[in-house]
């Protein structure tokens, strides 16, 4: 296949996309599956179940890190030799404890996926496009 000659994957969540993105990530076998899709009327056809969405929690650990290494550039380029150490031990003390954070992740309920879905779709009826179902 060409690069850049594919249709990318707006068609397959509702925009704005959820912070999820994909409720089913769609599976793609052809170039154009979206077009594909609806010559074969499956194009928002409605999945008979959802399953819980396994999703990283936020952290703040990379904007501690990057002001540490902004910090150690200046640093660096200014010769501030007590600068350069005490913000390198600020990103290595960071990382460190950021490692041992075992609290990272959650999982979105079914529920909600399919409020999400629900509401996409009716919004899809509305507009009067083939359901699928």
């Amino acid at each position: 296949m060409t690069r850049g000659v594919a249709v990318r994957w707006e068609w397959a969540t509702s925009s704005p996309p959820p912070f999820y993105n994909f409720a089913i990530v769609p599976q793609v076998h052809e170039r154009d599956a979206f077009w594909e899709m609806k010559e074969k009327g499956e194009a928002y056809k409605q999945p008979a179940h959802y399953e819980e969405i396994h999703m990283p929690k936020n952290s703040g650990a990379g904007i501690v890190i990057a002001a540490f290494a902004t910090v150690f550039g200046f640093a660096m380029i200014w010769h501030i030799w007590w600068m350069a150490i005490a913000s390198f031990i600020g990103i290595v003390a960071t990382w460190i404890i950021k490692s041992f954070d075992e609290d990272v992740d959650y999982y979105v309920p079914v529920a909600e996926v399919e409020n999400w879905k629900k509401q996409h779709f009716d919004e899809i009826n509305k507009a009067g496009l083939k359901n699928g179902n």
